[in-house]
């Protein structure tokens, strides 16, 4: 029974996570904000029903406690090797109003100084844009256009970024295309987004057929490259229907070291069938919000977890550390970090399909089988 919890737990508080925030009003004329901040708020594209306060605060603590637990640290995560290079991972961070930037920019800056040399997002990053954006059509490319030219002002290091289930109408206007890949000193990153999705109805969405396709392409053309699989929705626990496909295709080949993703708010680390699943917890609306500091070596990733203390208002390093090992016949063997992308779709827009939402059950159903086997792993441990 606790490990049924532990699965609706998860799923609940992600669910309340992402429920709409109140609508923001235009700033009204003739009464400028400052250049570059948010002004109006888009209402989330799969508004889904709150649930109470009280509720969420008992699905909170259950979740929270399968978070990762700060610890002594491990003897393999001191090195006195530098790294190859090192990503800032963000995720989640739902800029909803002026009122966040302050922590988005101490957090770009505390990336920074941390020597990270680039950074990813993986979706459900902005619901507002500037005033300057307004006027911008459609409407909903604002929000993306007003992103990217924060990320170009503020954070000052590369970056790639992909859509989650909220707010991905017009991202393509802003950053181009939601599938794509690249390497970085002998690592190889595959980044993509999920092609349709219901417009209620959580975990209603899929993968089109020419995706798939592209993705085990990609992987096979690349089978000798420690390679990173990056989507919004987490595979384990799955969290979109077409789950099995993707961990399918993802274990044909042996060059997968690990799946990266957001959307639950939570920080967790997971392996299912062989493959784990890393989950960011959100920077912006969370419990305990935060971000990823990723080192490259060539014989392991560390992953290391900034946090927020929010009583001092300050980011910190928490005492937690992850390890992939990066098996020897994996092990990079370029030195160049070209952030181009070799392979990539054509940008296409996430369509709506609510004849997904008839699938609902699929989704209940495998959250199930994500319970039980917790559970039975749990047992015989």
């Amino acid at each position: 029974m606790r490990f049924i919890i532990l699965a609706i737990a998860i799923c609940l508080f992600a669910y309340s996570q992402n429920t709409p925030v109140a609508q923001g009003q235009p700033v009204a004329q003739g009464q400028p904000v400052a250049q570059g901040q948010p002004a109006t708020q888009e209402k989330p594209a799969m508004p889904k029903k709150p649930i109470s306060k009280e509720q969420r605060s008992r699905l909170m603590e259950i979740a929270k406690s399968y978070e990762i637990k700060p610890m002594a640290k491990p003897e393999w995560a001191n090195r006195d090797d530098e790294p190859l290079f090192r990503v800032a991972w963000f995720s989640d961070t739902h800029i909803s109003s002026k009122k966040q930037l302050p922590l988005m920019k101490a957090a770009f800056r505390y990336a920074r100084a941390k020597k990270a040399d680039f950074a990813i997002f993986t979706g459900d990053n902005v619901s507002c844009y500037g005033v300057k954006y307004q006027k911008l059509q459609p409407p909903t490319v604002r929000k993306h256009v007003w992103f990217k030219a924060l990320l170009d002002s503020e954070l000052q290091i590369p970056y790639k970024v992909i859509c989650g289930d909220n707010w991905y109408s017009g991202f393509i206007e802003g950053f181009g295309s939601r599938n794509f890949a690249f390497d970085a000193k002998g690592f190889h990153f595959v980044f993509t987004s999920l092609d349709a999705r219901a417009k209620s109805g959580e975990g209603c969405c899929k993968f089109d057929d020419a995706t798939l396709f592209w993705l085990r392409d990609d992987l096979a053309r690349n089978a000798t490259k420690p390679t990173l699989f990056v989507l919004h929705e987490t595979l384990w626990p799955p969290t979109f229907l077409d789950t099995p496909k993707v961990e399918g295709i993802l274990k044909e080949q042996k060059n997968v070291l690990a799946a990266l993703g957001g959307h639950l708010h939570l920080d967790l680390d997971l392996t299912h069938l062989g493959l784990r699943q890393i989950v960011c917890p959100s920077l912006g609306r969370s419990h305990r919000p935060g971000f990823k500091l990723m080192n490259f070596y060539s014989d392991a990733i560390i992953i290391e977890s900034c946090e927020l203390n929010e009583t001092e208002k300050r980011l910190f390093m928490a005492d937690k550390w992850q390890r992939i090992l990066v098996p020897e016949n994996l092990k990079p063997k370029e030195s160049k970090l070209n952030l181009k992308n070799t392979s990539e779709m054509a940008p296409v827009q996430v369509r709506q399909d609510d004849e997904l939402s008839q699938r609902s059950k699929e989704v209940y159903n495998a959250l199930l089988g994500f319970a039980l086997t917790m559970g039975f792993q749990m047992m015989f441990e």
